[in-house]
């Protein structure tokens, strides 16, 4: 977020003892920092609740989960996302399983890492959309 090249990052969530360090715990801290730079308009739901989450929270937090769900653990990388003032920019180690051709046709996917996946989706984060 820092205009000044000399700085590296803003924030860095990283094993420093403060706390257990699982994929669940990192999702947690990152996800509210991510949203927390979406606009978020004023609106009410069905029971005049006022409603905090838009369409594009839920997509943001759908790529998060997707890049840790099929993230390549085994090899060397990080998974980095870079929060610029005008798009967020996720990325994680590993290739994709499916061709190229197979990406722009859709409908196509493998799940690097199916029991991750299925931990999302007992939480109600991730699906099993496979687009």
């Amino acid at each position: 977020m820092s205009d000044d090249p000399q700085i590296r990052w803003t924030n860095r969530i990283y094993p420093d003892g403060t706390w257990e360090a699982n994929l669940y715990q990192f999702f947690t801290r990152v996800l509210p920092l991510l949203q927390h730079a979406l606009p978020v308009p004023f609106s009410l739901d069905n029971n005049q609740m006022r409603n905090n989450t838009t369409t594009a929270h839920v997509a943001l937090r759908e790529a998060f989960a997707n890049s840790l769900i099929h993230a390549a653990y085994t090899v060397r990388g990080n998974i980095v996302i870079d929060r610029y003032f005008d798009r967020i920019v996720l990325s994680n180690p590993g290739t994709m399983l499916v061709s190229m051709e197979e990406y722009y046709e859709g409908g196509h996917s493998v799940c690097r890492n199916p029991v991750i996946q299925k931990m999302f989706v007992f939480l109600g984060i991730g699906e099993k959309g496979g687009t």
